[in-house]
C-alpha cells in the first residue's frame, strides 16, 4: 500500500504541474502571441548565438521529435524570426535568430518574467513541493520522455 500511496502522490504532482503549465502557457500566449514551446525553441537558438544550432542539435537539446522541431522552425521562419544558414539539407543547416527574432525573444523574456510573477501570486495550484521534489520530478520526466522517444525510434 505504501508504494501505491507514493505513486498516487507522484501522479498528483504531475497533475499539479500540468495545471500550472496550462495556466502559464495560456497567459503567456495571450500576452505574446506565442506558446511556451515556441519560446523554448527561440531560447535555445538565441543561446547558441551567431553560429546557430542545427535541427538535430535542437532535437537532442529539447528531447523532442524531429518533426516537432521542423514544424516549429518552419512556423518561426515564415514569420521572419529565424533563418536557416549553410547546408542545403534543411536538417543539417544551422538555424539562427534574425534581428526581428532577437527582438521578439527579448520581449518574450520580459513577458515571461511578468507572467511567472503573476502566476506565483494568483496561482490556483498551491506550491507545496520542495525544490528537491521538483528537481527529482523534472529529472524523472526528462528521462521518461527520453526513453519513450528512444522506443519510438527502435
Amino acid at each position: 500500500m505504501v508504494k501505491t500511496d507514493e505513486n498516487i502522490k507522484f501522479m498528483r504532482a504531475i497533475f499539479d504541474l500540468q495545471q500550472q503549465e496550462y495556466l502559464m502557457n495560456f497567459t503567456f500566449k495571450r500576452k505574446t502571441g506565442y506558446s511556451l514551446s515556441r519560446f523554448i525553441v527561440l531560447s535555445e537558438i538565441y543561446h547558441h548565438g551567431e553560429s546557430g544550432i542545427s535541427i538535430s542539435e535542437l532535437v537532442q537539446e529539447l528531447n523532442v521529435l524531429t518533426a516537432t522541431i521542423s514544424k516549429q522552425i518552419t512556423y518561426l521562419d515564415a514569420r521572419g524570426l529565424v533563418q536557416r544558414i549553410g547546408n542545403q539539407n534543411r536538417r543539417k543547416s544551422q538555424v539562427i535568430l534574425t534581428v526581428a527574432g532577437q527582438q521578439v525573444y527579448l520581449q518574450m523574456v520580459s513577458q515571461l518574467e511578468a507572467v511567472i510573477e503573476r502566476e506565483k501570486r494568483a496561482s490556483t495550484v498551491p506550491i507545496k513541493y520542495t525544490e528537491h521534489q521538483v528537481n527529482f520530478l523534472a529529472t524523472f520526466l526528462m528521462e521518461f520522455t527520453g526513453q519513450l522517444k528512444h522506443q519510438e525510434t527502435v
